[in-house]
């Protein structure tokens, strides 16, 4: 767990990540230590699902609780709205404000 989390950007790169059942993923997303930024969660997600598309694309909605709307760039936020499959996808996202570990790290 810790050492996914050091290196959260490494392991998203990697294929044993993208095999990762939806719980496994979420599990992972939800966590405060990530050292990564929020964008960094998205595309991580994003290439989770895009490695499986037909499968996996339905699960947007439910990755998007763990995305932390406030730490989003706009140019992540408007990749996840047209990644939507169908137009009645609504998206909502976790208001937490508490930041990741990396979020912290690069801002401050």
């Amino acid at each position: 767990g810790k050492y996914v989390a050091s290196r959260f950007n490494q392991v998203a790169l990697q294929q044993s990540f993208l095999q990762l059942s939806l719980p496994q993923l979420q599990s992972v997303l939800n966590r405060n230590d990530l050292i990564c930024t929020e964008d960094d969660v998205v595309e991580a997600a994003l290439r989770w699902m895009e490695s499986d598309q037909e499968q996996r694309l339905q699960h947007l909605p439910t990755l998007c609780g763990s995305f932390r709307r406030a730490f989003i760039s706009s140019k992540c936020l408007e990749e996840l709205e047209s990644k939507c499959p169908t137009a009645e996808c609504k998206l909502a996202y976790s208001s937490s404000m508490e930041q990741r570990l990396g979020q912290m790290r690069t801002e401050a």
